[in-house]
C-alpha cells in the first residue's frame, strides 16, 4: 500500500489531511453553489423576489 510508505515518511498524514479539507471544502461549495441556484429558481417560479 502506498499509505503506509507515507505514514513512514512522515508529514504524509498532515497532507492527506490537507488534501481531504480542500476537498471537502470544494465539494461544500458547489452544493452550496447549486443549492442556493435552485433555491433562487424555485422562489422565482413560485413568483417570490429574491
Amino acid at each position: 500500500m502506498v499509505t503506509s510508505v507515507w505514514s513512514e515518511v512522515g508529514g504524509a498524514e498532515l497532507l492527506c489531511d490537507l488534501v481531504f479539507l480542500v476537498g471537502l471544502y470544494f465539494s461544500f461549495s458547489a452544493i452550496h453553489s447549486v443549492f442556493s441556484l435552485g433555491l433562487s429558481s424555485w422562489l422565482k417560479n413560485c413568483g417570490v423576489v429574491y
